[in-house]
C-alpha cells in the first residue's frame, strides 16, 4: 500500500543515489525488508528506523509521517483518558502526574512540527 511513508522512505534512498541493496547494507538488513518497507507491506523495526535516522539525518516522524499521526491521535486518546481516570480519583493522583498529562495533551493537540 504506498501512503506518505513508503513515499519518503524510497525518497529518501534516491535522493542519495542508493539502490536497494546498498541501503539494505547500511541499514544492516536484507533486500527484500527493505523492498517490502518501501512497498508498504510493513514498517520497518526499530532498529532499521533507527539506522535511517542515523544515515539521512531526518527525524523518524518526518520518515514516517503517517504512522507518526497516527500514533499521536491513539496516544492522546489514551492521555486523555488516563487523566480523567485520575481527575475522578484526586486522592490517588499527585499534581505532577496531572500537570504531566494536561501537557502531554496540549501537546498531542497541536499539529507535529
Amino acid at each position: 500500500m504506498i501512503n506518505a511513508n513508503t513515499i519518503r522512505l524510497r525518497a529518501c534512498r534516491k535522493r542519495c543515489g542508493l539502490d536497494q541493496a546498498e541501503l539494505a547494507e547500511l541499514l544492516g538488513c536484507n533486500f527484500h525488508s527493505l523492498s517490502r518497507c518501501e512497498r508498504g507491506l510493513f514498517l520497518p523495526n526499530s532498529e532499521i528506523l533507527l539506522t535511517y535516522e542515523i544515515v539521512f539525518d531526518i527525524p523518524a516522524s518526518k520518515l514516517l509521517p503517517d504512522t507518526t499521526a497516527r500514533l499521536r491521535r491513539i496516544t492522546y486518546r489514551k492521555a486523555e483518558r488516563l487523566l480523567k481516570r485520575c481527575h475522578a480519583s484526586e486522592g490517588r493522583s499527585t499534581s505532577v502526574k496531572v500537570e504531566f498529562l494536561e501537557k502531554l495533551c496540549q501537546r498531542l493537540e497541536q499539529p507535529s512540527s
